[in-house]
């Protein structure tokens, strides 16, 4: 089973929390990923909506992801390893 929450199962949290049901039990997910789920995507006006938790997993994604690419966001360091790698 996979850990993170899919996309199909952030449109049953939005519905399922305007229905008011338990949403961990009915998704076999853990009542925690469910809280962190709906305070991680909440809109600024307090609402759970799946289009917006997706673009926000995304950017939370990309930017976890940009640390690693040290070379290819740095024009400065990419010219140097690429000068040094030229010479072997």
């Amino acid at each position: 089973m996979a850990k993170q929450i899919t996309d199909e199962q952030r449109n049953q949290i939005y519905t399922l929390v305007k229905a008011g049901h338990k949403i961990a039990k009915l998704l076999h997910k853990s009542p925690s990923a469910i809280s962190r789920e709906l305070k991680r995507n909440q809109t600024k006006g307090g609402r759970y909506l799946p289009r917006n938790a997706r673009l926000k997993k995304k950017a939370r994604r990309v930017q976890s992801n940009a640390r690693f690419k040290k070379i290819e966001n740095d024009d400065k360091l990419k010219r140097y390893v690429v000068k040094k790698l030229k010479k072997y």
